[in-house]
């Protein structure tokens, strides 16, 4: 990958039908944005098992290399039969995927990962890495979900499915809609906005207090600091139709709920927020959103904390 060019979008390869999806995923991705996809994929050779002292065959590293270019080659075809246009480079190397994940990541636009890899042991299965390059990455990641905990497959989305983002006023969640209105406007769909509110702390407050709050009055509180996020992003974006809408519960919960019955075509947050979706980088929500959206999902973190 030309190291001064940006307009560039990565996905880690690693052999498993999920960081195929992902290569696929990208590459239709690539023929929106007119951008080169690279294909990064990273391999070890498991000398630990051979124990201390031991003798590696050099045709072990041969046959690991080999393997990678193999795979290469394969997601090199499919995303070339998926979109022929798309203009392709592919790199291996014999190092931790998560480290050439993200070194690529400092010169491209956005990155793409499986879900999950080829097994649970191997530092360079997509899997294990997903969260760590989430949340570690220079620049956007997407995380690419196939078939969900041994679930039915994902069906595919809708040529019309809206783009989703989850709002909370951030200065993060600012970065997030910025992309999402990106991703709507390449694809030419709608947005749909959404800010949640955790309504469970109330059940405890209302057994003492039964007539001090109004959960409709929340949800119109909540609606209006929604609408007025949204409306100075809506003026530059005019050609986008962008509908809000408020949900209750918690915020991973909520997001994963909702986009369950849009289908949108790509679930987007910020990585840090205030509020309902603060500590998304190493809490719980992002783990939730990564592990549980029938999607893929966008995780975008502001320049500064790249």
């Amino acid at each position: 990958m030309n190291a001064s060019v940006k307009n560039v979008i990565v996905v880690g390869i690693d052999g498993s039908d999920s960081s195929m999806a992902a290569a696929r995923w990208a590459a239709h991705e690539a023929k929106l944005r007119k951008a080169e996809l690279h294909l990064e994929l990273a391999y070890s050779v498991p000398t630990a098992y051979a124990g201390p002292g031991a003798m590696i065959p050099p045709d072990l590293y041969d046959m690991a290399r080999d393997g990678a270019a193999m795979s290469l080659k394969q997601a090199r075809d499919a995303v070339l039969a998926a979109e022929p246009g798309v203009v392709v480079t592919a790199r291996s190397g014999m190092e931790s995927a998560f480290v050439a994940l993200r070194e690529a990541s400092r010169n491209a636009d956005l990155v793409v990962v499986g879900s999950h890899g080829m097994g649970v042991v191997s530092e360079t299965l997509l899997g294990s890495i997903a969260m760590r390059i989430a949340t570690h990455a220079h620049s956007p990641v997407v995380v690419v979900r196939t078939d969900p905990h041994d679930g039915p497959p994902v069906p595919p989305v809708a040529a019309d499915a809206p783009v989703m983002v989850g709002v909370d006023g951030s200065p993060e969640s600012e970065v997030a809609i910025s992309f999402a209105l990106d991703e709507a406007t390449i694809r030419g769909v709608g947005l749909v906005a959404v800010r949640t509110w955790d309504e469970e702390p109330l059940d405890g407050f209302l057994r003492v207090y039964p007539l001090e709050i109004d959960r409709n009055v929340m949800d119109e509180q909540e609606r209006k600091l929604l609408g007025d996020q949204v409306q100075a992003w809506a003026d530059k974006f005019p050609q986008v139709q962008i509908t809000e809408s408020i949900r209750r519960g918690q915020p991973a919960g909520a997001l994963i709920r909702y986009a369950a019955e849009v289908a949108p075509a790509l679930l987007v947050v910020g990585s840090r927020g205030r509020g309902g979706f603060a500590g998304l980088v190493l809490g719980s929500t992002s783990h939730e959103l990564i592990a549980y959206a029938t999607g893929p999902v966008a995780v975008v973190r502001a320049p500064k904390d790249r």
